[in-house]
């Protein structure tokens, strides 16, 4: 009897246990650890490309990641890839669509010249 209430239990709680609506991997860990040493952002942004990769072939990007992945590469200088991510992140979650669209304006236009002061 207390073996078939057990396996009961156990077998009605994990019904109730949520399964997480994104695939977030290690990025809670990892961010923790480049939060501790922003001079890794090198390793940091490895970690979350394979986050990333492991969470396409479930079709399960958590909102933001991409935009995450674009940040990093502006840090690093590597801005053409930066817009690659920003527009990633822009087509998987429409309502970034704004914010989006502007860092990817400001990184595509062109540096301003600076005019020579005649005195």
């Amino acid at each position: 009897m207390k073996k078939t209430i057990a396996v009961l239990l156990v077998v009605l709680l994990s019904g109730c246990a949520q399964k997480s609506l994104y695939e977030w991997g290690s990025y809670s860990q990892d961010l923790l650890v480049y939060a501790k040493n922003p001079q890794a952002s090198k390793d940091f942004a490895d970690k979350l490309r394979k986050n990333i990769q492991r969470a396409e072939r479930v079709d399960r990007v958590p909102p933001g990641m991409y935009a995450e992945m674009g940040y990093v590469m502006v840090e690093v200088g590597d801005d053409r890839e930066a817009v690659m991510w920003f527009e990633k992140e822009r087509a998987k979650w429409p309502e970034s669509a704004t914010l989006m669209s502007g860092l990817i304006r400001r990184l595509s236009a062109p540096l301003p010249t600076s005019t020579p002061v005649t005195p």
